[in-house]
């Protein structure tokens, strides 16, 4: 009879949204907030509803190309291309970033780890098992702002949203 061999596990990846966290508050809501903050910040004056308006005609076309393509579009470019329609030309460095920040925290702030997550985690760590996030966010910067307010201590690789 032939003999077994067990190898050892190495690795551990865990889908970031759904499995180890979830949103305390419905997106809409959290990015309507975010837009409010970020059309204070606007050169000119653009109603916090126009904004969230050129969003969500934004967030369509996107998500066609996302879904057709596979891909997922850069927190960068979609900001940047939200801005440029709402001024009706291209936002300055800064106010592009100040823009993905808000939108960074605002994400972030309204995420809760699951009940079991963190001890989870804390079983599967001690028997030397490497664990790694992945997930199709659209911003590095939002996954490690998640993993910040969760306290969840495990690396984040990047991903498609094929995964």
């Amino acid at each position: 009879m032939r003999q077994l061999r067990t190898q050892r596990v190495k690795a551990i990846f865990f889908d970031l949204g759904e499995t180890l966290v979830t949103q305390n508050i419905e997106d809409n809501i959290v990015t309507k907030t975010a837009l409010q903050k970020i059309a204070k910040l606007l050169p000119k004056r653009v109603p916090p509803v126009d904004l969230f308006k050129l969003y969500q005609n934004g967030y369509r076309i996107n998500d066609t190309i996302r879904s057709e393509y596979n891909i997922e579009i850069p927190i960068y470019a979609w900001i940047r291309q939200l801005l440029r329609r709402a001024l009706q030309e291209d936002p300055t460095d800064s106010l592009l970033k100040k823009s993905i920040d808000i939108v960074v925290r605002a994400r972030a702030a309204n995420t809760v780890a699951f009940n079991d997550a963190h001890q989870s985690l804390n079983r599967i760590s001690k028997k030397q098992v490497k664990l790694g996030v992945i997930s199709n966010v659209s911003s590095h910067e939002i996954a490690l702002g998640i993993l910040r307010k969760t306290n969840l201590s495990i690396t984040l690789t990047k991903s498609s949203p094929r995964l």
